[in-house]
């Protein structure tokens, strides 16, 4: 085989791994509030200008399926103090309420605190579940 075709053949095994990869970025995840994404990036780049890690990759079905996490533990409305978001309710991006990078303002925490606070005590608190921080950020 010439270098020629071999470069043929490298690149169409990588447009083909390219695609299945695509194929299982898209899948969807069955929650009782509807069909969601299963995997995504969450890197609010409006938000996080010049971030100084990267996103984080994200999978509802491991952490509903696997780790048993309710939805409500993420997705919230407050209201006087006590979490009124139920399933089927509108989820929100973070950054919609959250909209300080890294000043909590009030009670209202900080983009960057709202994903700590969450994340990384259930990590903490979870044997499994990484815990440095390139565990998560890429």
């Amino acid at each position: 085989m010439t270098k020629r075709g071999g470069a043929s053949v490298a690149m169409a095994v990588l447009i083909l791994a390219v695609f299945a990869f695509g194929l299982a970025w898209a899948e969807k995840y069955e929650t009782p509030s509807g069909e969601v994404e299963d995997s995504m990036e969450l890197k609010h780049s409006d938000t996080f200008t010049k971030p100084k890690r990267g996103p984080v990759m994200f999978s509802h079905q491991a952490h509903h399926d696997a780790y048993g996490v309710k939805c409500d533990q993420c997705h919230h409305m407050f209201e006087d103090g006590k979490n009124v978001w139920k399933e089927g309710d509108e989820v929100n991006y973070c950054a919609d309420c959250h909209t300080e990078p890294y000043k909590t303002v009030g009670k209202l925490l900080s983009l960057h605190q709202a994903f700590h606070k969450n994340c990384v005590t259930c990590h903490k608190a979870t044997d499994s579940a990484p815990r440095a921080c390139d565990e998560c950020h890429s």
